[in-house]
């Protein structure tokens, strides 16, 4: 299946640790990371500061395309450095 496939993969590039979205909680079965012995680590993307955005309130769910076609050059400051126990 599908987790299978990801695990497959993460084997042949000798990963230690798969970083996903959090939406993944959903569908993915750890069980099968867990048992090659890879570890699962999900993003986390609140605490962004807001920008502006064209239609309305802020929405933070909104992906990295916004953020550029809003703000353009001036992207990179809203985004901040963050670690991924996978990473540290």
């Amino acid at each position: 299946g599908q987790t299978e496939r990801l695990v497959d993969i993460c084997r042949a590039l000798e990963a230690t640790c798969y970083l996903t979205g959090p939406a993944a909680r959903g569908y993915l079965d750890e069980r099968q990371f867990d048992d090659a012995g890879i570890a699962v680590d999900y993003m986390d993307y609140g605490g962004y500061r807001p920008y502006p955005q064209c239609h309305g309130g802020y929405d933070a769910r909104l992906s990295i395309v916004d953020l550029l076609f809003n703000v353009g050059d001036a992207a990179a400051g809203y985004l901040s450095k963050r670690c991924s126990p996978c990473l540290s």
